[in-house]
């Protein structure tokens, strides 16, 4: 692991060096992996924050996890500490060396697509609790067929806290709520102590860091999460399909390392698909116009689905086009995740 210092060509008022004498009221810790496509834009948001002074009240910390594209070079055109791992070893990772390297014992946890509020900062901070979610991540629901469809996932899922602007200013997240609340690490703000002490053991790439994380604040320290829409920042979604998949699989790999079976109707959903292709199968054998039935059930079911997360007209369209690929890629990412995890247990 190599740390270096970016501030080629900054004016003074921009320098990456804090003092060691200086302890900044917030570290910002950004793990990065690839990142290329908006890490310019995320830093030069963060580097830019009002009624805060760079080197003095914050510093900017990019961890480049093994990146092949030029996320470091990048990186090192603005006034942050870079620290580059030697190769990709996941977001836990990334951040827990972050962590342990801010001089502050207050960190903001920030992804590279998430572009921070020019006061986000601030108001953080003036807010006085932690952990600390940013509750409006400026969702474009119509910026593409995928962010329709999760958009729309969400709010079922999520309901009635999905979308925030339309429950409360304030989501108070605790034992009671929280497998129905929406979290997320992408914007957190959180104690250094606090945030090291809730890694889990596992730290792979294939670990649901985001859920245990929170799990063992609220269950295991008694602490509730607070995810207000005064804290600011706008998420930019994946557009390439390419990507876009990879990014599906992944959650699905996480989904099924903890959240899976902390609800029955989740291990019933992941077998629905088998149960009706067997039958498919079966009854194409045997009973063709059996099968038949069983496929007219399906997409009865399916457009059910659709008709009922939609909105309006256009959404039950884009989720009907949409849908299949989404449901299909994620559950493939779960039953990887499952085997991955039946495979460590050997």
């Amino acid at each position: 692991m190599s740390i270096e210092r970016a501030r080629p060509g900054l004016p003074s008022s921009m320098s990456s060096e804090t003092p060691d004498c200086i302890v900044p009221r917030v570290s910002v810790v950004v793990p990065a992996y690839n990142a290329q496509e908006t890490l310019a834009d995320c830093l030069a948001c963060l580097v830019s924050q009002q009624g805060l002074e760079l080197g003095r009240d914050y510093e900017v910390i990019v961890v480049n996890d093994g990146s092949t594209d030029g996320t470091a070079s990048i990186a090192s055109r603005y006034p942050v500490r870079l620290i580059s791992l030697e190769r990709n070893r996941g977001r836990i990772v990334a951040r827990r060396t972050g962590a342990e390297a801010a001089r502050s014992d207050m960190l903001l946890l920030i992804d590279t697509r998430v572009m921070a509020a020019p006061d986000l900062l601030k108001t953080a901070l003036g807010i006085g609790h932690t952990p600390l979610i940013a509750g409006d991540l400026g969702e474009d629901k119509y910026r593409s067929h995928l962010e329709t469809s999760l958009y729309l996932l969400r709010r079922l899922i999520y309901w009635p806290y999905h979308p925030q602007s339309r429950y409360g200013r304030e989501l108070w997240i605790d034992a009671r709520n929280f497998y129905r609340a929406p979290k997320g690490t992408g914007c957190l703000l959180i104690g250094k102590r606090m945030f090291l002490e809730a890694l889990p053991e596992a730290q792979g790439k294939t670990v649901n860091d985001d859920t245990k994380i929170f799990a063992s604040i609220v269950f295991d320290k008694g602490l509730p999460l607070l995810r207000h829409t005064d804290l600011k920042a706008r998420y930019v979604s994946r557009l390439d399909l390419l990507n876009a998949r990879k990014w599906l699989f992944q959650r699905g790999i996480l989904f099924a390392d903890f959240l899976l079976f902390k609800n029955a109707l989740y291990p019933a959903l992941l077998l629905a698909p088998l149960v009706a292709l067997a039958l498919l199968i079966a009854g194409g054998v045997v009973f063709p116009m059996a099968a038949l039935a069983v496929a007219g059930v399906c997409f009865v079911g399916y457009a059910g689905v659709a008709a009922w997360a939609a909105e309006n007209l256009r959404d039950f369209g884009i989720l009907m086009r949409s849908l299949p690929w989404i449901a299909a890629v994620f559950w493939a990412g779960a039953v990887w995740g499952l085997a991955l995890k039946w495979k460590a247990r050997q």
